[in-house]
């Protein structure tokens, strides 16, 4: 029975392990999730982990100068024991001809109730694909409250704005039965990202997704109100969701999703606006209590002070979730969220005022 035991917990600290690391979590959180068992040092431990961190397909996908930290955190860690030949060789054939070179862009994948969600992300910022690729902090914040809150989500309609990497669609698609989610940017280079994910994942969640160009600031929900220009964008950006994305002013939303997109002020007002539209329109149309969550870091003072005037100016009525999240968050082992970070994250909760 103790043997048994034994195994079921080097099982599970390599699990999570190997979680962190196709998460590309810090090589410090890999390691501390590996060492946490009884025993993590013997040599069998020692070759689970080298199947699970590097023999791994999934693992094989997150970089080589990424696997490197890895197996340099593990093998300081190691110091002075016996080291297992298959880890000492995986590290040391990692830094051949490696040296100065980074990981431009690589997979990060995400396990959600036994999908895999594979992202092509860059930690390069400095451009609309480089900010688009990143898997900023309150992403997957809240994916892990839309995860824990999979059960209120049936047969929601759900849209994501300014989805990025659209972790926190495909994650409510993965874990929910909803009806239908939509993921919205305005890079058609991350909407493409998005649509190879899409295409990795198995037909009956992929068949729920779709994919849309949204621009905040034109767009069909803020025609109707007469705010704004032009009419929704959605060319150029194939959609499994079909006429759901084509004709998405006419679907009531029960709940609109976005993280990390309250960076700029000079964005805040168009989004603002949007989301107000957005929210009248589906009350309109039948959704009974629509509603938005919206997560993100407080960076800066200024801009979220913008923020929260721009919601108060469009009368929206605001609800802080922000402990709830943390709470959350960071009791739960499917999505890394960096402590530091996840302190200075907010979540949102925003309805449109009854007129």
């Amino acid at each position: 029975m103790a043997s048994s035991s034994a195994a079921d917990c080097r099982e599970g600290a390599v699990a999570l392990a190997r979680r962190w690391l196709l998460q590309r979590a810090p090589a410090e959180a890999v390691v501390a999730a590996y060492t946490a068992q009884h025993g993590w040092d013997s040599l069998a431990s020692q070759e689970a982990l080298y199947q699970a961190l590097v023999a791994d397909a999934a693992a094989q996908r997150v970089g080589r100068k990424y696997q490197q930290r890895v197996l340099k955190a593990l093998l300081r860690m190691l110091d002075g024991r016996e080291i297992c030949e298959s880890l000492l060789e995986a590290y040391i054939s990692r830094g051949v001809g490696a040296s100065g070179v980074q990981d431009a862009r690589f997979i990060r994948t995400f396990e959600v109730e036994g999908h895999a969600i594979p992202l092509s992300v860059s930690d390069q910022i400095g451009g609309e694909a480089e900010t688009s690729g990143c898997v900023w902090p309150a992403c997957p914040a809240l994916s892990a409250w839309l995860h824990a809150r999979a059960e209120d989500l049936a047969g929601f309609n759900v849209l994501e704005l300014g989805s990025g990497t659209g972790l926190a669609a495909l994650t409510v698609a993965c874990c929910a039965n909803v009806n239908r989610v939509v993921a919205t940017d305005n890079s058609f280079s991350a909407l493409l990202n998005l649509r190879q994910a899409i295409d990795e994942l198995e037909p009956s969640v992929a068949s729920r997704i779709g994919v849309a160009h949204l621009d905040w600031s034109e767009n069909g929900w803020l025609q109707k109100e007469g705010d704004g220009l032009n009419a929704l964008h959605g060319e150029g950006v194939e959609a499994s969701a079909g006429d759901l994305v084509n004709n998405l002013t006419r679907v009531p939303f029960d709940l609109l999703i976005a993280s990390d997109v309250a960076y700029d002020p000079i964005l805040i007002l168009p989004l603002c606006r949007t989301i107000r539209a957005v929210l009248r329109s589906s009350a309109a149309l039948g959704s009974l209590s629509p509603r938005a969550w919206l997560a993100a870091e407080r960076r800066s003072k200024v801009t979220w002070a913008v923020l929260e005037e721009e919601l108060h100016k469009e009368g929206l009525i605001v609800g802080d979730l922000s402990y709830q999240l943390r709470v959350v968050a960071g009791s739960q082992k499917i999505f890394y969220c960096d402590a530091e970070s996840l302190d200075r994250i907010h979540l949102l909760e925003i309805r449109a005022s009854a007129e």
